[in-house]
């Protein structure tokens, strides 16, 4: 490249940013101490002075304390669905993961910690409503199901 190709270039280069300037103190985000040449002196001062009350009040770095989420678990599932069967029907109730326990009432009111524990196939031989939920440590306890069977003779 000749001399009066890189003076060219030189030129073109430093009107370009000289029009990128000019914009953007149109739009005030320069300081008129850069646009100098100058370094600006609160961009290289860092963080404010914690001893200083008055930027202290400000909180102008103050950051959020990160939000925590805790996974709310699926609500149980049963097998076989409600539904209508003939005579003797046994409900299997499962969780969404294997570590959870599972809260089920038998009369359609609405179960809580107290209400029985889940061990095994509930035998279903009168109509009713099952109602189920689970909960597992460091989740969200899942919303309560409900099944209803209908026995027929």
């Amino acid at each position: 490249m000749s001399a009066g190709d890189k003076g060219s270039r030189y030129a073109q280069l430093a009107a370009l940013a000289n029009e990128a300037a000019a914009s953007a103190k149109q739009i005030g985000k320069v300081d008129p101490a850069t646009e100098a040449g100058r370094p600006d002196p609160a961009a290289e001062a860092g963080p404010p002075d914690a001893g200083d009350p008055q930027e202290a009040e400000a909180g102008t770095d103050a950051k959020p304390a990160p939000e925590t989420y805790v996974a709310q678990l699926a609500p149980p599932t049963f097998s076989p669905p409600g539904g209508s069967f003939p005579g003797l029907t046994s409900v299997v109730i499962v969780a969404p993961i294997p570590t959870c326990v599972v809260y089920y009432t038998t009369n359609g009111t609405t179960p809580g910690p107290d209400s029985v524990v889940y061990t095994g196939p509930i035998q279903v031989v009168k109509s009713e409503t099952i109602r189920a939920y689970v909960s597992a440590p460091g989740y969200e306890d899942s919303p309560v199901a409900s099944a209803s069977y209908v026995v027929t003779p």
